[in-house]
């Protein structure tokens, strides 16, 4: 019987800390033999861009949004905004009547009968032909320059179709900071090494003949864009210069849960959508092979560990049971001294761990309901 356990033990320690801190290390192991990106500078002016905001019961934030976009420094005669309602019972359409009627470059679509983000964002694109997009949510908040440098990115590799921004929440939860920090980390090492990068909606610019339309009913926008990106060969990719801030970030580690589940549901529909074995020749397969490893199989081999790491320490085989957990916990304490340093963040170490170990406690409970098919009992939030 302890053989057994230690068996299952190992097994399981293993393969959590391969599809965590293993994965991880393979990336950055990955990203620095690659040769360095030389900065280029696209020659010709600046394209036209339009500003795609789709909304929905959005008076509380378009206004401010709308003030963050007219304070970009891009061009203003090249920047056009599209606010697309998908049939708001508030103020939102006044709101943005008023403002279009201030600023000609802002413009209201109605879309009425559109079921959901991707009949909105198609809908908009019946009624605009430039060729360089920007996606926003209302709740977003743009450095100056984003646009700008999001858009000299695209400008610079034909091959890449998406390139996303770095996104920080506005929330005091540390779990959720923490969280944003990893995923920022992960995203653009996966751009890096495989031109794979996730994207959100929070910000995101595109190169339109590439990508789009969005097939309807889509669950997640920037999922669906990304994944379908990788499956016609083209890079998707996170630049670190171009920051924005989500306003609708998680409060409480009950809707830091809850937003994990509604993302997590939509990631594994567009993996569904396009089948990830046909990918395996494509930038980007490799990348959801292992995300998908990382959802299925991370709750459950922890879960396994856990049990039979209890089951040998009752037996007083406590030696390899300690040993995984100090290489778990310097691997935890590398991780977040990164954070801590990157961050200039002064909390101590110990405080930082235990924010890890919830954060990944968090993520974790998610993937298990996910792979269970139990997301439907924690509705997400908007």
């Amino acid at each position: 019987m302890q053989a057994f356990l230690l068996i299952s033990f190992l097994a399981a320690a293993l393969c959590v800390w391969m599809l965590s801190f293993g994965y991880l290390g393979y990336l950055l192991w990955s990203a620095m033999r690659k040769a360095p990106v030389e900065p280029k500078h696209p020659g010709g002016e600046l394209p036209p861009v339009a500003v795609i905001v789709p909304v929905l019961n959005e008076d509380g934030n378009i206004l401010d949004h709308l003030s963050d976009l007219a304070a970009q420094d891009y061009p203003k005669e090249l920047l056009s905004v599209w606010v697309v309602d998908g049939g708001s019972q508030d103020d939102t359409c006044r709101q943005v009547e008023e403002a279009a009627s201030r600023f000609s470059s802002i413009h209201l679509l109605r879309a009425d009968g559109a079921n959901g983000k991707s009949d909105q964002i198609n809908f908009a694109l019946a009624n605009i032909g430039e060729e360089f997009l920007v996606f926003n949510d209302a709740d977003a908040r743009l450095a100056p320059d984003c646009i700008r440098r999001l858009i000299l990115g695209l400008r610079q590799d034909s091959r890449l179709a998406v390139l996303g921004a770095r996104v920080e929440p506005s929330t005091d939860l540390p779990e959720e900071k923490l969280h944003w920090w990893l995923l920022n980390l992960v995203w653009w090492l996966e751009g890096r090494v495989w031109g794979a990068a996730k994207i959100t909606g929070v910000c995101f610019a595109c190169r339109r003949n590439l990508v789009l339309p969005l097939s309807s009913g889509t669950k997640g926008d920037d999922l669906h864009i990304a994944v379908k990106a990788y499956a016609r060969g083209y890079r998707v990719g996170i630049l670190r210069s171009a920051r924005a801030w989500e306003v609708r970030a998680p409060r409480s580690r009950r809707e830091m849960l809850e937003f994990r589940l509604k993302r997590g549901a939509a990631y594994l529909h567009e993996l569904r959508q396009y089948r990830i074995g046909l990918m395996a020749n494509r930038p980007g397969g490799a990348s959801l092979r292992a995300n998908l490893l990382q959802i299925r199989g991370i709750p459950l081999a922890a879960l396994v560990a856990v049990a039979a790491g209890l089951g040998l320490l009752a037996r007083g085989a406590w030696v390899v049971p300690a040993l995984a957990g100090v290489i778990f916990l310097a691997c935890a304490a590398a991780l977040v001294l990164a954070y801590k340093r990157d961050q200039s963040r002064e909390d101590g170490l110990a405080a930082l761990l235990l924010t890890l170990i919830r954060m990944m406690v968090i993520d974790g409970y998610s993937m298990l309901l996910i792979s269970c098919g139990k997301q439907n009992r924690h509705p997400g939030r908007k």
